[in-house]
């Protein structure tokens, strides 16, 4: 009897934690973090699949959202967020880079895509982007 206990737990909690690596996937992987000078703000960068399917996210070869999201220190209240995406892209390097402690810009590839400025987004269009 209790090798059918030791088996069923053993089976319950491997659940659990398949259940658990899929919520923390599902809910995205953070690609850049950073603080800004004085610490009241942070922003996270977070890559989220845009499919719940086991089967293709353990292939890696799923379309995703880049959510860019700033909180509010000291208890980490998020204020606002953005979501970028392009067609089949995948960005290899993310980076934030504060101007000062209430602007900031996201850069995908070098390129800044994703501008903050007072706690509120704007995407960065290619006419206005830095050369």
């Amino acid at each position: 009897m209790s090798k059918k206990y030791l088996s069923a737990g053993i089976i319950l909690i491997v659940g659990m934690l398949i259940a658990a690596k899929w919520l923390a996937w599902r809910n995205g992987e953070i690609v850049a973090e950073s603080e800004s000078q004085s610490g009241y703000y942070s922003i996270a960068v977070r890559s989220v699949p845009l499919t719940g399917d086991v089967l293709t996210a353990l292939s890696g070869m799923y379309s995703r959202i880049y959510r860019c999201e700033l909180y509010r220190q000291p208890h980490g209240r998020m204020v606002s967020s953005q979501s970028y995406s392009e067609d089949s892209y995948i960005a290899q390097n993310v980076k934030v880079r504060w101007k000062d402690d209430s602007e900031a810009s996201v850069y995908f590839d070098h390129r800044p895509i994703l501008h903050l400025q007072n706690e509120m987004w704007d995407r960065i269009s290619s006419s206005q982007a830095p050369p």
